[in-house]
């Protein structure tokens, strides 16, 4: 549906884009994820046609939209700042597009309801002026007025960074929900890594202007295909090579050399196993020298051989003490590699 052929986005004589080629599939939840200054709002700026690329074309339903005006590509928008009109009530804000549009009294009346459903926006938070509506409230208004036009398109900037966490976790699933009943392609803008990997279909993970990995959530997370995204999804221990080379001495068998770099999932590294798994596991001595109890999860922090190991394990009962000796487990098959 959406096709990005050979863009490059340049800005006097940097480049924030380079040679971004990617195709965004009808009805996909897709974020682009990355650090700050990555690109991912600027790919998503010339999607909406904000910024013309220097080179390259931008492809909606096989039509060239590159030169297209913005008002006439049919992208609704959803920004971090929400950009509501603080002196008309939710209603208004809703409506404001439509009119615009030049749609009929009824069919606006109509059209008002449904996408006030879809949001979850009663009728008495439809008569209220925006600036009463806390920010969840607010953002759901934005959303709604993005919907109005029955865009096939919908982009989300950072949506909910503004919202403290647990808001922000509560309407991470009300989008998701939105999303399905809208039928709409939906392309998120975000830094934070969970909210990619609850709401998306697939994930494109941007550095440096470039894409290092599309793929679905699991894909992105266990099978990373660069060193950056292994270090920037989830929660990683890169092995140091004093460590790498005390594992292949203890398991000659390992395919592995010091030259390697090798990571592994803090929840991939156990303390206790079933006596008759230990074949499959790697065995390391160490010591404990943090736990952070969460409740659902205990997160520990393990001196080994003068390295730091994190480890993040559920159903973790036993308590210890600073100082403890463990032995840490951590299974073959989970160790990422990259070849030195």
């Amino acid at each position: 549906m959406i096709r990005f052929e050979d863009v490059e986005i340049k800005f006097g004589d940097f480049v924030a884009i380079q040679n971004l080629n990617l195709e965004i599939e009808k009805g996909e939840f897709f974020t682009f994820l990355g650090p700050s200054g990555c690109g991912k709002t600027t790919t998503l700026r010339a999607l909406v046609g904000f910024i013309h690329p220097s080179k390259g074309r931008i492809w909606v339903n096989d039509e060239d939209i590159t030169d297209k005006q913005i008002e006439k590509r049919g992208i609704g928008m959803v920004f971090q700042s929400y950009a509501l009109f603080p002196t008309m009530t939710v209603r208004e804000n809703i409506e404001f597009g439509l009119k615009e549009n030049k749609w009929k009294v009824n069919a606006i009346a109509k059209r008002v309801e449904e996408v006030a459903s879809i949001v979850n926006l009663n009728e008495e938070q439809l008569q209220k002026n925006v600036s009463e509506l806390s920010g969840g409230q607010q953002q759901r208004v934005a959303i709604a007025r993005a919907l109005a036009l029955r865009p096939d398109i919908i982009v989300l900037d950072e949506p909910l960074s503004n919202l403290d966490a647990k808001l922000r976790k509560s309407l991470r699933l009300e989008l998701k929900k939105i999303q399905q009943m809208s039928g709409a392609t939906m392309i998120y803008v975000t830094h934070d890594q969970e909210e990619a990997l609850t709401l998306s279909s697939r994930i494109a993970v941007f550095n440096n202007g470039f894409v290092e990995q599309v793929g679905t959530p699991r894909e992105i997370y266990y099978h990373p295909a660069s060193e950056f995204v292994t270090n920037f999804i989830g929660d990683t221990n890169m092995l140091p090579v004093e460590l790498l080379k005390h594992l292949i001495r203890t398991y000659p068998d390992l395919d592995l050399s010091d030259q390697d770099h090798v990571y592994v999932r803090a929840e991939s590294i156990k303390d206790q196993i079933k006596e008759e798994e230990k074949e499959a596991y790697l065995e390391l001595p160490a010591i404990v020298s943090l736990e952070e109890f969460y409740g659902i999860t205990t997160r520990r922090t393990y001196n080994v051989a003068g390295v730091e190991l994190r480890s993040i394990n559920t159903k973790v009962d036993q308590e210890v003490n600073i100082g403890d000796q463990k032995t840490l487990y951590i299974n073959r098959r989970n160790l990422i590699v990259f070849k030195g």
